[in-house]
């Protein structure tokens, strides 16, 4: 599911900087045939952005692999907004 408004506005800018600094993204995501990065984790699911900058709810399978479990709504990520740039100010940190 693409972002929407804030967390797009968010998703691009630090897409840009992990790619330019090299910073790789650690999980798999297996049912997207991509990779991201880790921002919350929420009642034993974790929030991952791709490398598209779509927000993904998902499940650790094994290791750095995760599976989907649902596209991240454009209301969630309103409200988790400031934990999403947290997490993203972390990972370049």
């Amino acid at each position: 599911m693409r972002t929407e408004s804030g967390a797009a506005a968010v998703a691009g800018p630090f897409i840009a900087k992990a790619m330019a600094r090299g910073v790789l993204a650690p999980a798999r995501l297996i049912d997207q045939g991509t990779r991201g990065w880790l921002l919350v984790q929420r009642h034993g699911d974790l929030l991952i952005c791709d490398e598209f900058g779509d927000l993904w709810w998902t499940r650790r399978i094994l290791g750095d692999d995760y599976r989907v479990v649902r596209a991240c709504w454009p209301e969630e990520a309103a409200t988790l907004q400031v934990d999403i740039r947290a997490s993203f100010e972390r990972i370049l940190g």
